[in-house]
């Protein structure tokens, strides 16, 4: 029925370390599936598919109680300000949540050419993250670490019906 994962780092160096920390789960989705994305912000990116700017999610139709349908739209959008249940997926036969915490931002990528070893090919990685895409050079939400200090964060995958 789930699946919590946490993940943790230690600075064993005598230096400052900069962490960031991340994961790339993918989900099937059908023809009928809809997202919600409970995130306030996300973000605009330019030709390199760095981020640029925010936006409010709901430009974009996302927002916590906006559903929106997935079979022919491709993502691949940062966001942020994420509540802790970040994401609902719902598809025709069942629904699950994914959750986070001390992680705020969310990248949720969605393909159409997935190889599954049982032929499915439609996934969408909906990926908590502790800071934003290229946050090493951007610093957005980038931790340094002092020596020996660790940073934790938890995330995880439920069914909800």
């Amino acid at each position: 029925n789930g699946l919590s994962v946490e993940t943790t780092a230690t600075n064993n160096s005598q230096e400052v370390a900069p962490v960031a920390l991340g994961t790339h789960p993918f989900f099937v989705f059908d023809e009928d599936s809809t997202l919600e994305v409970r995130a306030s912000k996300a973000a605009i990116h330019g030709k390199d598919m760095l981020p640029i700017s925010e936006i409010s999610s709901g430009e974009i139709g996302f927002g916590k109680g906006a559903q929106k349908k997935i079979e022919n739209v491709a993502l691949d959008v940062q966001f942020t300000e994420c509540e802790s249940v970040s994401a609902v997926l719902r598809t025709k036969k069942w629904s699950m949540e994914v959750w986070q915490e001390n992680a705020n931002w969310l990248m949720v990528y969605t393909t159409q050419a997935f190889n599954w070893a049982d032929g499915r090919t439609r996934a969408v990685a909906i990926e908590p993250q502790t800071s934003a895409a290229d946050s090493f050079n951007s610093g957005a939400g980038l931790t340094k670490l002092e020596p020996g200090a660790t940073l934790s964060y938890r995330w995880g995958a439920r069914k909800t019906g």
